[in-house]
């Protein structure tokens, strides 16, 4: 199977009346412990914590005391230590849609606790039409396709849930808004790799942070291959770029959370 490039494209955040709680991002010459985390349901929970770099400190704190915790209200969870990745290995905590969740950080260093929260989005949107029609074969390395999409947001959703479409060939596709709860793509001169067996669009609905995130074009243009985890490659990214916004209390970072719905495109490619 050839190796797939996936690149984060469309991307709308929806925003709404709700009040959001974003905490000062206190980037400056003192490390500060940075939190990173997307929770998604079917995936085991993981918590990235770092410190934040300065070059006044050559060894910065790896805060080997630190406990990660994750509770949905009832419920409590310490998550296991492995280097910088806390993490729940044996899935004791079932993510759900529509639940809040919060991650608190003790980092044992004389920090306040470090704390964020995030609402599983209630419901994933779903392409209602997706179609794919291949118009020109004479490019040996390009085919020339007619590509269209439709997707609806369920009315169940936050204002704020933000809606990110990832398709597998990776040219810019603009989202336009059909109405309040429609979106739709039509880009009648897409080019893909030629021959490529199996292409995939998925269409993301996450809350507003990881929204936010997205919209940082650094996350957009980085690539995720076939079958890696969407949360580990914007981790990975995370560790090099601090966003210019937090929502996590008394440090810095990102707690956030999100669905998806995935359709291949198969039988449709070669002509």
């Amino acid at each position: 199977m050839q190796k797939l490039i996936h690149f984060l494209l469309a991307i709308m955040l929806m925003t709404g009346c709700a009040r959001l709680r974003e905490e000062p991002n206190p980037w400056n010459t003192t490390p500060v412990p940075v939190v990173f985390s997307l929770i998604t349901p079917g995936s085991p929970v993981k918590v990235m914590l770092l410190a934040s770099y300065s070059d006044r400190v050559k060894d910065p704190t790896t805060y080997p005391k630190a406990k990660v915790f994750i509770t949905n209200g009832i419920d409590e969870v310490e998550l296991t230590r492995t280097d910088s990745i806390f993490a729940d290995s044996k899935g004791l905590m079932q993510i759900e849609n529509g639940v809040t969740y919060t991650i608190r950080v003790e980092s044992g260093d004389g920090i306040k606790p470090l704390v964020a929260s995030t609402t599983v989005p209630v419901e994933a949107a779903q392409f209602i039409l997706y179609s794919f029609n291949v118009t020109d074969t004479t490019n040996q390395s390009q085919y020339a396709a007619y590509f269209k999409c439709e997707w609806k947001i369920p009315s169940v959703n936050k204002l704020t849930d933000a809606y990110t479409l990832i398709t597998s060939w990776g040219w810019d596709l603009d989202a336009v808004k059909k109405s309040d709860n429609m979106f739709t793509v039509n880009n009648s001169q897409l080019r893909y790799p030629a021959r490529e067996d199996n292409l995939t669009i998925s269409l993301f609905t996450s809350d507003v942070w990881l929204g936010r995130l997205l919209l940082n074009k650094r996350y957009q243009n980085q690539t995720i291959s076939q079958g890696m985890d969407i949360t580990n490659v914007l981790m990975n990214e995370f560790s090099g770029v601090l966003p210019d916004f937090s929502n996590v209390e008394n440090g810095a970072g990102i707690v956030g959370s999100y669905v998806r719905h995935t359709r291949d495109l198969e039988g449709n490619i070669v002509p």
